[in-house]
Order: C-alpha cells, then structure tokens, then sequence
C-alpha cells in the first residue's frame, strides 16, 4: 500500500477552507439585519420568546468560531501542502543523486551520427 498526496488538490482544499469564513460572515451579517430585533419589536417577542436575544448572540458567537476554524484550517492544510512539496522534491533529489553521473565530454553531430529509437530513418 502507498500513500500519494498532491499539494496542488491539498491546496485547491485549502482555498475552499478559507472560503467558510466569508459564508459565517455572510450569515452572521443575515441575522444581524433580519434576527436582532429593534427596541420597539422586542416587546411581544420577549413576551413569547424571551431567550431569543441569547439565541442571537450564540448564534454570532458561533459564526465568530466558524471563520476563525475556516482561516485556521486553510492556513495548516497550507503548509501541509507546502510541506509535502519540500519533502516531494527532497526525495527526487536523493534518489537523483544515487544515480550514476552522465559523461558529458564531447559533442553529438546530429547530421551523421544515427538517430536511435526515434523512428528516424538514416538518409545516407
């Protein structure tokens, strides 16, 4: 069994993650205009509902908590994927350097020398 991890998907991940906290605070902002309630509609509503400003406030508390986790969350896949690209490219290049060197003296004339394994037909 192996294990892969690709840095890009982590961080196409890790953009969505970030995106949470813009949704809690579309939301929080949803039931600031639309839940408080003005001085002059408290009224009734504190009669038959009276927990009703403690539910709003939980309730902005827990968007608070929600961006806070989507921004903490984004920032560590992040540097997971930043990580398992350090780490990608530090194998590639010990498995490089076990490999034998290639001599790299003289020159190739690509007009005579033939050309193998390229399907090229020799035209002398």
């Amino acid at each position: 069994m192996t294990f892969h991890v690709e840095p890009l998907v982590l961080r196409a991940y890790a953009r969505q993650l970030g995106d949470i906290d813009q949704v809690a605070e579309e939301a929080d902002r949803y039931i600031s205009v639309y839940g408080d309630l003005a001085l002059h509609e408290q009224g009734l509503m504190g009669f038959v509902a009276p927990g009703h400003r403690v539910l709003v406030a939980e309730f902005h508390r827990l968007m608070a908590h929600l961006k806070n986790l989507g921004i903490e969350s984004e920032r560590a896949v992040g540097a997971a994927a930043a990580e398992y690209e350090r780490t990608d490219t530090r194998s590639a290049a010990e498995i490089d350097a076990g490999y034998p060197g290639v001599p790299r003296g003289g020159s190739w004339d690509y007009e005579t020398e033939p050309r193998r394994g390229m399907g090229h037909a020799r035209s002398d």
